[in-house]
């Protein structure tokens, strides 16, 4: 949903909180897509990528598992996916890169906690 800038920032916080919780600590959080655009409607979601050593051995569906119960936990409609920082600089520089396009993008937003 459309959230007011403050309103978005006590969301992200919480939920980087819960991660924490979760034993995930976290390096790096960047918004990303429509909500950092400023072209989220009602049902827009919140678009996050988090950076963490703690990603490290873990598969992606078990880091997707983490990311989604963090997402119930606080019960927010977060849409998370997650890295390490070897990940992010193996594929930020390729082309045709999903990370190298929201790493690039100038609307992107970085939280730390």
């Amino acid at each position: 949903m459309a959230k007011k800038q403050r309103e978005l920032k006590e969301v992200i916080a919480s939920y980087l909180n819960v991660l924490g919780q979760f034993g995930i600590r976290v390096q790096r959080a960047l918004l990303f897509g429509s909500q950092a655009k400023g072209t989220a409607s009602d049902d827009s979601d919140i678009d996050l990528l988090i950076i963490s050593n703690d990603f490290a051995g873990l598969n992606l569906r078990e880091r997707a598992e983490i990311l989604g119960r963090a997402a119930a936990r606080i019960m927010e409609p977060v849409e998370a996916r997650g890295y390490t920082p070897e990940e992010i600089d193996l594929h930020k520089l390729s082309p045709a890169s999903f990370l190298r396009d929201i790493l690039t993008q100038p609307e992107t937003t970085e939280y730390r906690m």
